[in-house]
């Protein structure tokens, strides 16, 4: 009986030391956890952090963040790198058991595609609209729909803009489009194009882009239409819709890219094509991709022009040996502002590029662009247009 006992007591210590083991071994290591940001704190994807020494490592989401499980409790070196920037390496103390968090800023290295700065350009501010920019402040009886509402909006032609206004019924479709009354009238309001208006009778919204047009000012009672706006007291009695377009106007022609790859598997399909030497770094080809300056010109976004918000975007993608990008390596790798990156995405749909030279034959080369947007100098006094002059600072210029 007793050596049954003992025999039953050393199967239990048999079965409970692998668990035993496991306990010490987790007890004596850690996790290395943070995130990687470049020089204007915007986080990279794409970024390989590993514990030198070890084959222990991980790449950055489109967060910047890194998660390195296992790391032995002692001292580790921590080396953060990527293509395009200088590597950087932090010693820390692991604590077992515990997350360490180790954050590290990378600093770019010169392309050979210089960076870009849009600067929104200033124009005049519009007599025109200096009427209509005095009665949105004071607000007397009208319903106003400005510019960065329109931006906001995202629609595409003015009767959607106009969904919105209180006492507005829109009607059933006709060959005149569909119809418009305000306020329980049974007849159609007088419509103003740029302070002119209309002949009286319905009149077609959905004809107007709502891209060109500036704002629009809705008064559906006579009794609070401005006198600029009155026309013959007849017409105005069923109330008055003003639109004013824009003198600038940025093109909204936009070319389709293939469907987008996701960002993190695009940065990896660039590292393998390195790894197979299928695609080049700038610095390991004779001659570099270039971009032709004149065929990129990312627009500013007018909301953010308006709203004075800066941004750093850096894309990166691979050109192959016809000067095409490759549109399944396209990722945007740093971002300040996401609101930036489908300008910059857009803007290179248009662009060309001369292809990468090696032992005399074009090759495929992996290619950064790096986009700085800055607003107009407000001790100007103007406004701002989207679309923004192109310069590139010697001082990112290599050699």
């Amino acid at each position: 009986m007793n050596q049954l006992r003992v025999r039953h007591l050393l199967f239990i210590s048999l079965c409970a030391a692998p668990q035993v083991l496991l306990g010490q071994a987790a007890s004596i290591v850690g996790t290395v956890v943070g995130t990687v940001r470049d020089g204007s704190g915007a986080p990279v994807l794409g970024a390989e952090a590993l514990v030198e020494g070890s084959a222990l490592h991980a790449h950055t989401d489109v967060l910047g963040r890194y998660r390195i499980a296992g790391v032995p409790g002692v001292s580790a070196r921590i080396v953060v790198r990527r293509l395009g920037y200088r590597p950087e390496a932090v010693t820390v103390a692991v604590v077992a058991g515990r997350e360490n968090e180790v954050n590290v800023r990378l600093d770019a290295v010169p392309q050979s595609v210089d960076a870009v700065t849009i600067v929104a350009r200033a124009v005049p501010l519009d007599p025109r609209m200096q009427g209509f920019e005095e009665r949105v402040r004071l607000k007397n009886g009208g319903y106003f729909i400005t510019r960065s509402q329109i931006a906001r909006l995202n629609a595409v032609d003015a009767l959607q803009l106009l969904r919105g206004v209180p006492s507005l019924r829109i009607g059933n479709e006709s060959r005149l489009g569909r119809s418009v009354k305000l306020r329980g009238n049974n007849c159609a309001p007088l419509v103003f194009l740029d302070g002119f208006a209309l002949s009286a009778g319905q009149f077609d919204f959905e004809s107007l882009d709502a891209e060109a047009i500036e704002g629009i000012e809705v008064y559906a009672g006579f009794s609070a239409v401005p006198p600029a706006l009155a026309g013959a007291r007849g017409p105005s009695q069923c109330g008055v819709i003003a639109i004013w377009g824009r003198r600038h106007v940025s093109s909204t022609r936009r070319e389709r890219p293939p469907k987008p790859t996701d960002a993190a598997r695009a940065a990896s399909r660039v590292r393998a094509m390195v790894a197979a030497s299928t695609a080049y770094p700038a610095g390991a080809v004779d001659s570099e991709a270039v971009l032709h300056e004149a065929s990129f010109a990312p627009e500013y976004p007018e909301l953010l022009v308006e709203e004075r918000i800066t941004g750093n975007v850096r894309v990166e993608f691979v050109v192959d040996s016809t000067g095409r990008i490759l549109w399944d390596t396209y990722s945007v790798i740093a971002t300040t502002d996401a609101r930036f990156n489908v300008s910059v995405r857009d803007a290179l749909l248009r662009s060309r590029f001369t292809p990468a030279v090696l032992a005399g034959r074009p090759v495929a080369q992996v290619v950064q662009v790096p986009v700085i947007f800055e607003p107009p100098d407000p001790a100007t006094g103007t406004e701002a247009s989207p679309t923004g002059a192109t310069t590139r600072p010697a001082a990112d210029r290599p050699g």
